[in-house]
């Protein structure tokens, strides 16, 4: 059903198109269809890098052992036995990790939830925004001890959403600072942009805590291939190629990750300046 009639145009926003117009329903079922690809997507390039993984081990076993049975069928068979393994394994373990994905956030976050009668204050002002937003009762509220200014929503669906803030919201922004934050983030919660964002984060998490690790390693901590106590191959060179190997294996997956992340950023920057309009209009 069209949505632009004649007075569309008038009546818009300056630098607001009207072909950008999409009822509430529509952006509801792309959140949840974009969720799907990027599971799909995610399960197939994890699956890639296992079997890739496992046809290097093979090879490189059969190099190091000399074994003459290590052919080009027991390579193919790691690649197309492997692959469709690893994808369903990926994909049942995506599913998990989405069906947990609130608390496995909140988690990390360190976020705690709200007891009863405390900030009672700032629980008015959700209420009046969750009114607002046609919700029957606000999502529950959790607190991060952190004295920065921040606030989140997270939840895969209206009924597991959550919203979180710092203890630098409570102190220092004002009710109508407060109501207008929150009314952001229930816009995020009506279209279920939170759906998107919840499930990339709890997927993508692991991955960004193993990056961020590496990242603040000294470089003490990391194997020499010229020693022989971290390469375990004096006098050969098949040490070395396999931590080269390695390298180079951690490297693509790194690359694919931050691809993934800035699909991921992206889509959250479109959504916070819709839910930015949409806010103010609650």
């Amino acid at each position: 059903m069209p949505l632009r009639s004649g007075m569309t145009e008038m009546t818009l926003p300056p630098g607001v198109r009207s072909d950008k117009l999409e009822p509430l329903w529509d952006r509801v079922d792309s959140n949840r269809i974009r969720v799907a690809i990027f599971s799909l997507i995610f399960s197939a390039v994890i699956a890639f890098f296992i079997a890739l993984a496992l046809t290097v081990v093979i090879v490189l076993v059969g190099l190091i052992t000399s074994a003459e049975n290590v052919g080009t069928r027991v390579v193919e068979g790691a690649i197309v036995i492997g692959f469709p393994v690893s994808f369903l394994l990926t994909l049942g373990w995506v599913a998990w990790r989405i069906s947990r994905s609130e608390r496995f956030l909140l988690k990390r976050l360190g976020a705690r939830i709200s007891a009863r009668g405390e900030i009672a204050d700032v629980k008015a002002v959700l209420k009046d925004m969750s009114i607002a937003a046609g919700f029957a009762c606000s999502p529950q509220l959790y607190i991060i001890e952190v004295d920065k200014v921040n606030a989140f929503a997270i939840g895969r669906t209206h009924a597991t959403a959550a919203l979180g803030v710092t203890q630098g919201f409570i102190e220092r922004l004002s009710a109508d600072e407060q109501r207008a934050v929150f009314a952001n983030l229930m816009a995020r919660i009506i279209s279920l942009d939170t759906l998107y964002a919840t499930a990339v984060s709890a997927l993508m998490g692991p991955i960004w805590a193993m990056r961020d690790h590496d990242l603040t390693m000294n470089d003490g901590d990391w194997p020499d291939a010229r020693d022989p106590r971290d390469v375990k191959a004096t006098g050969s060179r098949t040490g070395a190629d396999a931590y080269a190997a390695g390298f180079v294996f951690y490297g693509f997956i790194v690359v694919v990750t931050e691809i993934l992340s800035w699909w991921h950023q992206k889509s959250a920057w479109l959504a916070s300046e819709k839910a930015d309009g949409e806010g103010m209009l609650l």
